[in-house]
């Protein structure tokens, strides 16, 4: 094989990778940063950008050593050992990596951080392999001759099928990625602020019974008029089991801790110790804040 054939296969396989790899790092945390984002988590993106750096450059690696290699079992191999690292970061950085990125970005939180290691994590590997093992090998299968057609098509039609089909198959393992332990943590955050912007919503107002249980607005009664703030949540400890999750909430400068049990809001306490500020009006339509630990305040 000549020389600059040979490059432009390898790079047809390097871009071949790239784009299976971020797309399965688009729909594993990508997808659930944006609703964290919605959801006034902290930090949403703690998750996706490393795991969009790692996996397009693992991607990129593996698609071109397969076609330099140019051997059947060895891009299998390759591909697996991608689906290895997929797995391994499915299940760090949710906990491990999300707690050494909330330390390190909020200092002042550092402490309240406990990240349990999570029951069953053996099966939750288990079921990664092959939720993601299955759609990497296949993509290690059909590489060479997706790369091969590529070459020899006219126009961009063989570059958007063989990109298509590496969507397609990273991007099925991605969502299905996505529901082992990304769910857990998300389905709670989203629980806790659609009950405390139903709270902003109605507050002041004569709320049905029945609707005010089904929104557990009892639950954020002991805050007041802070849900009316902007507010952000950093999740701070969790159950091994998943079942309970503990959340700060700062509703810029008043601070708070709520519980969800089984994405269901139970308890939400004033945390006096967190509170470093309190914003009051000036009086012109502004608002300035006032340190509660000067001084003045003793």
């Amino acid at each position: 094989m000549a020389a600059p054939f040979a490059r432009k296969k390898q790079r047809i396989g390097f871009f071949y990778g790239l784009v299976a790899g971020a797309v399965l790092s688009m729909t594993a945390w990508g997808v659930d940063a944006i609703q964290l984002a919605g959801a006034h988590v902290s930090f949403p993106f703690t998750k996706f950008l490393p795991g969009l750096i790692i996996c397009a450059l693992a991607g990129g690696i593996v698609g071109w050593l397969s076609i330099r290699i140019g051997h059947w079992l060895a891009s299998i191999i390759l591909w697996i050992l991608l689906a290895v690292l997929a797995v391994w970061l499915v299940l760090w950085l949710p906990v491990n990596g999300s707690a050494q990125l909330l330390r390190w970005l909020s200092p002042n939180l550092a402490h309240w951080i406990e990240y349990p290691p999570i029951d069953g994590l053996g099966q939750f590997r288990v079921i990664g392999l092959i939720v993601i093992g299955i759609p990497c090998l296949l993509c290690g299968i059909v590489e060479n001759n997706l790369v091969d057609q590529t070459l020899s098509a006219q126009g961009v039609g063989g570059w958007i099928a063989m990109l298509l089909v590496a969507a397609l198959l990273l991007g099925a393992a991605g969502f299905a990625a996505d529901e082992l332990l990304n769910r857990h943590f998300r389905e709670s955050a989203q629980a806790l602020n659609q009950t405390l912007a139903f709270a902003a919503e109605n507050q002041g107002k004569v709320v049905e019974k029945t609707l005010a249980r089904r929104m557990r607005l009892s639950v954020v009664k002991q805050l007041g008029n802070l849900v009316t703030n902007p507010h952000e949540m950093t999740l701070i400890a969790y159950d091994p089991t998943l079942g309970q999750m503990d959340y700060l909430v700062d509703f810029r400068g008043t601070w708070a801790r709520c519980k969800v049990i089984y994405a269901q809001p139970t308890q939400c306490d004033l945390m006096e110790e967190l509170t470093q500020k309190y914003y009051i009006s000036d009086g012109k339509d502004r608002f300035v804040w006032i340190n509660l630990t000067s001084p003045l305040f003793p």
